[in-house]
Parts: structure tokens; C-alpha cells; sequence
């Protein structure tokens, strides 16, 4: 994208890819595509495909998709609770 386009590739950018990817059906692809980003990819991303392979009926990704998703969520929650621990000891909050 970049060499071609002058475009840097960014995470709304691959967002919309693994949407559009999704949306033509095409959810192993834009598994795969979500695999090689350089960038890491957040739960907006995976919940998108998530949605596709139930559209498209591809359970076993979908299956993959959903425990990769639980992980990513549980690790956000615990951030988040960490964050609020910290912010609680310097009365930031």
C-alpha cells in the first residue's frame, strides 16, 4: 500500500480492509491479513471478523477468532483495572 499508493497502512486502515474482506466473504483472507499487520490489532478488528464468520457461517474461524477475542478482552480489563488501582494510590481518580 505504501510503495504503490504513498498510503502508510494505519489501524483504521486495516479495519476497513478486514471489513471489506469479511463483507465479500472472504474471512480466511482477511484472517490472514490480520495475522501479518505490523501494527497490533484491537478488539474492534477481531469482533468484525468475528461478525463475519458468523455471517458466512465459518465456524471453525469463528471459533478461533472467539477465544483469540476473549484473551485480548481479558488482558484490556486487567489494564484497565490496573490503571485504576494506580490512579486510586495517587488519589487520581
Amino acid at each position: 500500500m505504501n510503495r504503490y499508493y504513498n498510503i502508510k497502512p494505519t489501524i483504521k486502515r486495516y479495519g476497513c480492509m478486514v471489513d471489506l474482506l469479511g463483507r465479500a466473504g472472504l474471512v480466511v483472507e482477511a484472517y490472514t491479513l490480520i495475522k501479518s499487520m505490523p501494527v497490533e490489532c484491537n478488539v474492534i478488528i477481531w469482533r468484525t471478523l468475528l461478525a463475519a464468520c458468523r455471517n458466512y457461517g465459518n465456524v471453525e474461524l469463528g471459533e478461533k477468532v472467539r477465544k483469540h477475542l476473549l484473551e485480548l478482552e481479558y488482558v484490556c480489563k486487567q489494564e484497565r483495572i490496573n490503571a485504576r488501582k494506580e490512579s486510586s494510590k495517587t488519589r487520581a481518580w
